[in-house]
């Protein structure tokens, strides 16, 4: 257009201010550059896949805390300020506990869910003997991910959120249909050979070699970067 970048934005804030129309951010890519190539990137995929799963076992963590703050008998109020380092004399009075007269609440155990095993079998064949699948779920973990409806960037790219195996098992715990994938003789035979989509390898350790192949291809423009 021929203007300076900041003036546009400041155009363009100017309108949305005014309610003259709607600012989003779309399409938004952030620019690297390699600062040294690394010298393993298999450790570094590793690290990275390890730093993924440690994050997960935090938050299924957070969650546990928040359940057994709810069942806990005692003031809630205290029990909370304890977590934070801060001691109360005595009970707050309008918790849960303190307006139940002392009494926890109870809290319903999960409903048992039954995994059909046929469909998870001839889920897992497909996994293995479709090409979009392999190529796209590297490893148990995410396949499970692809079953349970959990999206994923590697799904988003592959457009698989629209195919009719997404989400079949949405309404089993994850941990169960993640530990049904791995018992799977064909999911074992696929880790021990390495495939589909290369199980054995980190997604991550493939995408560092790509992007090491390819040099900096994704670090955008900075005209293309609003």
């Amino acid at each position: 257009m021929g203007a300076p970048r900041d003036r546009l934005v400041r155009a363009l804030d100017y309108l949305a201010e005014q309610n003259l129309l709607e600012v989003r951010a779309a399409g938004l890519r952030h620019p690297y550059r390699w600062l040294r190539r690394p010298a393993d990137l298999e450790e570094i995929a590793r690290s990275l896949h390890q730093r993924t799963l440690e994050r997960e076992s935090r938050e299924i963590a957070r969650l546990d805390q928040v359940l057994t703050l709810a069942a806990h008998d005692g003031c809630q109020t205290a029990f909370l300020a304890a977590h934070f380092g801060e001691l109360l004399s005595h009970p707050c009075g309008h918790c849960s506990w303190c307006g139940n007269g002392g009494q926890p609440a109870k809290l319903f155990p999960a409903t048992p869910v039954h995994l059909d095993e046929a469909p998870l079998r001839q889920a897992v064949s497909l996994w293995r003997q479709t090409p979009d699948l392999t190529q796209a779920l590297a490893g148990p973990r995410a396949f499970t991910h692809f079953l349970t409806g959990l999206p994923s960037p590697r799904q988003t790219r592959g457009k698989l959120k629209t195919h009719p195996l997404f989400g079949t098992f949405a309404h089993v715990p994850f941990a169960e249909v993640l530990r049904r994938v791995e018992e799977s003789p064909s999911s074992r035979r696929a880790i021990r050979t390495g495939t589909p989509g290369n199980a054995g390898v980190s997604p991550a350790s493939s995408l560092l070699k790509k992007r090491s192949r390819t040099g900096n291809r994704d670090a955008c423009a900075p005209k293309n970067c609003m």
